[in-house]
């Protein structure tokens, strides 16, 4: 393996890891603007008379109700907000399986050559192409992972 397969191959399984984080903290920014807006409180004006004491305990009653009155955050900014991140967490696990597949074919071909090349250590050879193969398969199971916990 060239070391330019090598670094395109590593850059690939980097942006898998990279892309479900990326779009779900927009998704995020974006959820939580309308939000801010719409929770702000405005101040009350103060009561000019004292209330008596019987009355006190209706206004936190009715505290609850007026949280759950307020609008919610329009649901179009959710959902979109929702589908860029699992659009983000799809699309960088589908990088990651084509970087691990680009990167395990080159070591194959690679190792393939050497042990035409030199027969004799044919054994040295694979066993470092097995090593090479299993840490690119583990980063990319690892970005798969990310990906799909992102959808979810």
């Amino acid at each position: 393996m060239s070391k330019r397969s090598a670094k395109i191959a590593l850059m690939l399984v980097a942006a898998a890891l990279a892309l479900p984080v990326v779009p779900a903290t927009m998704a995020q920014e974006t959820a939580q603007e309308p939000v801010q807006a719409t929770m702000s409180p405005e101040p009350e004006p103060a009561a000019q008379e004292p209330e008596p004491a019987v009355e006190e305990p209706e206004p936190a009653a009715e505290e609850p109700e007026q949280a759950a009155q307020e609008p919610a955050p329009a649901g179009e900014e959710v959902i979109a907000a929702n589908q860029m991140k699992k659009f983000g967490g799809a699309l960088g696990a589908g990088i990651a399986v084509i970087g691990g597949g680009l990167g395990i074919g080159m070591i194959g071909a690679k190792a393939t050559e050497a042990i035409a090349r030199q027969p004799e250590a044919g054994a040295a050879v694979q066993t470092a192409m097995i090593i090479a193969a299993a840490l690119i398969e583990g980063a990319t199971f690892f970005a798969i992972i990310v990906g799909m916990i992102a959808v979810l």
